[in-house]
This record gives C-alpha cells, structure tokens and sequence, in this order.
C-alpha cells in the first residue's frame, strides 16, 4: 500500500505505479481507484490542493505558511505535484515540531538526547546499557 498511497500522493500514474507493483496497468488503475474510493479525503485533498494553486496561485501547509509559484504561465504537472508535496511535508514538518519537545523530555529522562532531526526521523543516543528501556517504554502522556 505505500507505494500505492504515495504514489498517489505524488502523482505518479497507473503505468508507473504498475510497473512498482508488477502488475498490468489496468490492475494498477483499478487498485488506485479502490485507494481512493476508501480515503475519499485523500482524492480531495489532492484535488484541492491543485485548485489552490490555480486560484491563489500557491499551496498553503496546515500551519498556514505559502509556497508561491511566481510565474503566471500554465501551471505544469510538476507544479501540481509540488502543491500537494507542500501539504505533505509541511504537515510533516508541523507534527515533528509539535513531538520533538516530548521526545527530547523522554531520551532526558533516560539519559539521552536527540542528536539530529532529518527530515521525517531523528538520530538520537542514549546510554547503552539503557537501550531495552528506550525501545519498551511508553512515554507519559502530558
């Protein structure tokens, strides 16, 4: 499903998305079509992000901040994509500031830090003979 599903989110099409799955692209069709029919959410989102950029001329994140086009020929289909990676990522990036102050209590309370936020995934370190109680524990729900 994740290459269906991000696949979709990035725009790939059914003959690619056929040929990462290895299957006949009207099976790939049918299986992006299914996808979307149970996260109706997903095909519009998709689809407003496109429109946004059409309208207003940028695609705008969950936190509110805009990526412009500057141009005002035709939009491509590189630009569609890239308004609804905005959306994406951004709420991505939106979601690890909100959790990073957690986690960095968490790997305190264990000795630890975060060493490197890389996009969506952190280097952290932690003492080693604490490595079972980092990998078990669940962290208190604040």
């Amino acid at each position: 499903m994740k290459v269906v599903g991000l696949g979709i989110i990035y725009g790939r099409g059914d003959k690619s998305i056929a040929s990462a799955l290895k299957v006949s692209t009207t099976e790939a069709r049918r299986i992006r079509e299914q996808f979307l029919g149970r996260y109706p959410n997903l095909r519009d989102g998709i689809q407003d992000a496109k429109r946004n950029l059409q309208d207003k001329g940028y695609a705008e994140t969950v936190t509110g901040m805009k990526r412009y086009r500057g141009d005002t020929r035709p939009i491509t289909p590189w630009e569609k994509r890239w308004a609804v990676n905005t959306i994406v990522q951004g709420g991505g990036a939106a979601l690890l500031k909100l959790l990073l102050p957690r986690v960095a209590k968490f790997l305190d309370e264990l000795d630890g830090g975060i060493v490197l936020p890389v996009f969506d995934a952190l280097v952290i370190q932690f003492p080693l003979g604490k490595q079972d109680v980092a990998s078990k524990r669940e962290p208190r729900r604040s």
